[in-house]
């Protein structure tokens, strides 16, 4: 909505606007301590990022598709052994309706919600106390 400037200001979460072309300049933000990304997936899938290669490649399910792709850069996982799909909303339910995925990103803040499902959190990419919430202003 900023780009097509149907709005000129936004109140969202840092997360969200790192993964966007840079069309705004952030007026105030504030930390978030309720709420974490996480990587999440089945209880009982075995999650073995040593096993993936590039013929083996699981498919993730990505809203956060930056901080996914650093948080396995950061851990020596090669980009070329996954498969990143750009998703929006309710990751959760990429591994609940589908087999086709292997990981979801997700924001937790309780966890009831993926312990309701029957899913776990396999990896914290964000920790709580580090996202922010701020105010952006479209620029020209």
């Amino acid at each position: 909505l900023l780009a097509s400037k149907r709005l000129t200001h936004i109140i969202t979460y840092d997360t969200i606007i790192e993964n966007y072309p840079k069309i705004s300049t952030l007026i105030h933000q504030i930390i978030d301590p309720t709420i974490c990304i996480a990587l999440i997936s089945r209880q009982e899938d075995i999650i073995e990022p040593n096993k993936w290669t590039n013929t083996n490649k699981p498919l993730i399910a990505s809203e956060y598709i930056c901080q996914v792709t650093k948080y396995f850069q950061d851990n020596s996982i090669n980009p070329d052994q996954y498969y990143l799909d750009k998703i929006t909303r309710s990751s959760e339910a990429f591994l609940i309706n589908t087999n086709k995925y292997l990981l979801a990103d997700a924001v937790v803040q309780t966890g009831k919600t993926i312990q309701e499902n029957n899913l776990r959190i396999w990896n914290i990419i964000i920790s709580k106390g580090q996202i922010h919430i701020g105010l952006y202003e479209y620029f020209n």
